[in-house]
């Protein structure tokens, strides 16, 4: 990463440090009441790792819960501009991901969930990937503004790359996450999510992410949303490079 991503990413961390840390996993949303809701999502990117990109995305989210049980399932695609050093900038519809997710609470604190998604990304020369699993989560603290999990989950990984003599992957991850999430008045929320990978087969196969957002309610059904995803992998796939970053801001509409 170059000196100016490296201050974003620390000026990020410490920002949510400074407000005591927090977030749910990177794709569950606030607190709800049951019913059936939805959300739609527009944003502006900028990504690093040996190209530079910007990109606009949109979203769309629904969510169904029903006493213990909760399901969702969520979409992203985005058209992007990217540049390599020295040569011009190419316009590339180039990234999406469908994701579903259902989380049932199963004893006081301890839910079960089960989870899947398909998707491609280009600027990671990414033609497909497939995933889906099932595992536990634990509450372990929770207040009116505050809020910490632990996860853990057996994943099925399936990753087809565009590169010359490259093989795809059919593996299995153990997943394990820490999320934290606190809220400000109602106003804003922080949230940290952090991951650990591991490819069973390989223990020198490991990926740490971090997921971190604010969201700031600016109106009645309109949010103010701000993403950071950083990305570290042992094992990269061919010149890519171990670091991936990732910082988008947009508008969040819920009806």
């Amino acid at each position: 990463m170059t000196s100016n991503t490296n201050k974003i990413f620390i000026i990020f961390i410490f920002l949510n440090i400074l407000y005591s840390q927090v977030n749910t996993e990177a794709m569950r949303s606030k607190d709800l009441e049951n019913g059936i809701f939805n959300s739609f999502k527009l944003d502006l990117g900028y990504e690093e790792a040996n190209v530079l990109q910007l990109d606009a995305s949109t979203g769309y989210r629904l969510d169904y819960i029903n006493n213990s049980n909760h399901f969702f399932i969520t979409s992203n695609y985005s058209n992007s501009y990217s540049k390599n050093k020295n040569e011009a900038i190419k316009r590339n519809a180039n990234k999406g991901f469908i994701h579903s997710r259902y989380t049932k609470k199963i004893i006081q604190k301890l839910y079960i969930e089960t989870f899947s998604q398909v998707g491609f990304n280009d600027f990671l020369e990414m033609k497909r990937r497939i995933l889906f699993g099932l595992g536990i989560r634990r509450l372990i603290h929770k207040s009116g503004r505050l809020e910490f999990f632990f996860g853990t989950s057996i994943m099925n990984e399936i990753e087809d790359y565009d590169f010359f003599g490259e093989i795809d992957k059919n593996l299995y991850r153990l997943s394990n996450y820490y999320t934290l999430k606190i809220k400000i008045d109602n106003k804003i929320i922080f949230g940290n999510t952090l991951y650990h990978q591991i490819a069973m087969n390989e223990l020198k196969d490991q990926r740490f992410l971090y997921d971190g957002d604010i969201k700031i309610n600016i109106k009645e059904k309109l949010l103010l949303n701000i993403d950071l995803n950083y990305r570290y992998d042992t094992l990269p796939h061919s010149n890519l490079g171990k670091s991936y970053f990732e910082i988008k801001n947009g508008l969040i509409f819920e009806f």
